[in-house]
């Protein structure tokens, strides 16, 4: 039985972040962190699964005692909360795994020791993480590319919104996926070389 705890980093204070609208509603984050509940439908069932979004409770020394893997999903302004998760993480000698956005584009750049999977989960970041919980704890990065691996999203599993049943009253909306990729080729976006220059839909019994 493998326990794997899974953190979403904490949202820096920006625009829009929203900070000051959430207090006024009674919140502390606008949306939950759907990739890493997308990643947390892929594991196998016989995982212990803890699920820890630090935008809304304070992770502990002990949850990473627990876990014999951590996983996390980060966006570009996610830097410094991840590499303080990594570092943390590091201090027990716990294997982390660290995709999303900020991974896939800026792994060289983040500090600590994790294993960065580059591109979409899809591509293969179950065997990976099997190859990380064999090994163990190791003091050195690794990088597993699997970017430009644009595939159907017909086998994307549901979000596991159990994991944040009772956390639902603290996000101010809850989102879902219906499309990766972008035709469109704006200077200012990052969405379709992270995602592909193709619109891939979620088949709309899904979305329902």
């Amino acid at each position: 039985m493998v326990n794997a705890l899974l953190v979403n980093p904490k949202n820096p204070i920006t625009f829009w972040s929203f900070d000051e609208a959430l207090k006024i509603a009674g919140k502390k984050s606008a949306f939950p962190p759907s990739g890493l509940l997308t990643v947390a439908g892929m594991l196998p069932e016989d995982y212990n699964i803890k699920f820890i979004d630090t935008n809304i409770t304070k992770l502990k020394d002990n949850d990473i005692e627990w876990a014999d893997v951590v996983l996390t999903s980060s966006m570009i302004i996610h830097s410094n909360s991840l590499e303080k998760i990594i570092q943390r993480c590091n201090k027990f000698e716990k294997p982390v795994l660290s995709g999303g956005p900020l991974s896939t584009q800026y792994f060289k750049e983040i500090k600590g020791y994790a294993t960065h999977f580059l591109g979409e989960a899809e591509a293969g970041f179950l065997d990976v993480l099997e190859d990380i919980i064999k090994e163990g704890y190791k003091s050195e990065n690794k990088v597993i590319d699997k970017r430009k691996q644009f595939l159907d999203l017909a086998n994307t599993p549901l979000q596991r919104f159990d994991l944040i049943k009772d956390s639902f009253k603290n996000y101010a909306v809850m989102a879902i996926q219906t499309t990766r990729g972008c035709p469109e080729h704006c200077a200012f976006c990052n969405i379709p070389s992270l995602y592909g220059n193709v619109t891939r839909l979620k088949k709309a019994s899904k979305v329902v």
